[in-house]
């Protein structure tokens, strides 16, 4: 029975490491985010966390916030919408949601911009 704890134990603490180091890359990733020209920086230290807890909101919303900053809007539509699944409280999910409907503008102004560009290039021809 003592085997079966320590194992147990030591499974727990793990675990609970890994959280604590998830809970530490996603701070820094916000710090980063603050900081004009680190958002590559931000974006590991986001896909890092999500290695750790690959259901972690706040880590898919900063990495969202990340990518549009880096004008990937795309790839931050994705991470917000995979932040606003992994909501717990309702809170967070109506800001997590804002930003979604944010990278979805995005997106959408970048299809514009490509269909205008493919109108100039047919009319100018």
């Amino acid at each position: 029975l003592t085997e079966i704890r320590g194992v147990g134990e030591g499974e727990s603490a793990s675990v609970g490491m890994d959280s604590a180091e998830r809970d530490v890359l996603t701070r820094r990733a916000g710090a980063l985010l603050q900081l004009h020209g680190c958002e590559d920086a931000a974006t590991l230290d986001c896909k890092a966390a999500l290695a750790l807890d690959p259901q972690h909101a706040l880590a898919h919303a900063r990495l969202a916030a990340a990518l549009l900053q880096l004008q990937r809007p795309i790839e931050a539509r994705a991470a917000a919408q995979n932040a606003v699944r992994f909501a717990v409280h309702a809170d967070h999910a109506f800001r997590f949601q804002s930003l979604l409907d944010k990278c979805t503008s995005e997106c959408d102004l970048c299809a514009d911009d490509g269909l205008e560009r493919t109108e100039q290039s047919t009319s100018s021809a």
